[in-house]
């Protein structure tokens, strides 16, 4: 198998896999060059090979590799971005696009945090920023603009981009809790009506107490009254 033919000048480099005595792949680089007599008469080749298995073998588990980290990426629930140093979109999964509204088209150039961010929550989203390009992670719960203009819970961890170890970006992931927030707002409300509830009860308990002794003492003073008594009348 011969793979990447590139002519330089006269001379011209092939990469082949071929096979050894035990059936195990090599892969070369053949760099030929023809051999011309003064005449101008072709006499054959030189040849210079070197092998690249390895290096073939490092670049398949890199493929490998990448394509296991798409694959995890575009099939994940949450919404991904990744993002360069000024803030501007490197690539998105389709969570990012559902849950935003977004096509990557269309965020390609633009800062991500005046995006998806308004009013007072752009400066929380440009402080988030500045906190993982200066290396830190960040895990937050808030609120995003999708395409549409409306508000969208989420809760955010976003953290630094490192590549070969050096800082390039970010990466932000967030997962639409929408609907969570909507049952812990009826859970605080029914709780708020139930703690309403026990001090309507307990004011209520009180109230009997106090009419109890009202009531008591009332009977203790009829008894003391004649029939014809004008205070027993009035009770």
């Amino acid at each position: 198998r011969m793979l990447g033919r590139r002519r330089e000048g006269i001379k011209e480099q092939y990469e082949m896999s071929v096979r050894r005595k035990d059936r195990s792949e090599c892969w070369l680089i053949v760099k030929a060059t023809p051999m011309i007599d003064s005449h101008g008469r072709f006499q054959g080749s030189f040849a210079m090979v070197t092998g690249i298995t390895e290096r073939k073998q490092a670049e398949q588990r890199l493929g490998e590799q990448t394509a296991y980290l798409n694959a995890l990426i575009e099939g994940s629930p949450l919404a991904i971005v990744a993002h360069d140093l000024q803030g501007q979109p490197l690539m998105c999964n389709s969570a990012f696009e559902h849950l935003f509204q977004y096509q990557f088209s269309e965020i390609v150039g633009r800062n991500l945090d005046e995006l998806i961010a308004t009013g007072d929550l752009v400066a929380e989203a440009t402080l988030i920023t500045k906190r993982i390009l200066a290396g830190e992670t960040v895990r937050v719960t808030s609120r995003r603009r999708r395409k549409d203009g409306n508000l969208v819970d989420v809760e955010l961890d976003a953290v630094p981009l490192l590549v070969g170890g050096q800082l390039v970006g970010g990466y932000r992931f967030y997962q639409d809790i929408t609907k969570r927030s909507q049952l812990e707002g009826q859970l605080r409300q029914a709780q708020k009506m139930e703690a309403i509830g026990q001090l309507a009860g307990g004011i209520a308990h009180d109230f009997n107490n106090l009419l109890t002794g009202i009531l008591g003492f009332s009977e203790l003073v009829l008894k003391q009254l004649r029939p014809g008594d004008a205070t027993h009348r009035m009770t």
